[in-house]
């Protein structure tokens, strides 16, 4: 995630950095002992899969009226 417009080069760069960071065997274990799946995907990918589950979760949210207490 970064912000809007930033150059897709800087994107790729971050993107290999956390691809590298989540094949280190320790920190896989230490988000698999948090329940954290690690899924490799690119960067594409993952903001295909992030906007569809904004999406799905956006509309649970709208039709059960959830609201920040």
């Amino acid at each position: 995630i970064a912000p809007a417009g930033t150059p897709p080069a800087i994107i790729e760069r971050i993107h290999g950095a956390v691809v590298k960071a989540l094949a280190a065997p320790d920190v896989r274990q230490r988000l698999n002992e948090q329940g954290v799946e690690v899924v490799g995907s690119s960067a594409a990918e993952f903001g295909a899969w992030l906007q569809k589950e904004t999406s799905r979760w956006g509309r649970v949210i709208q039709e059960r009226r959830i609201t920040v207490d």
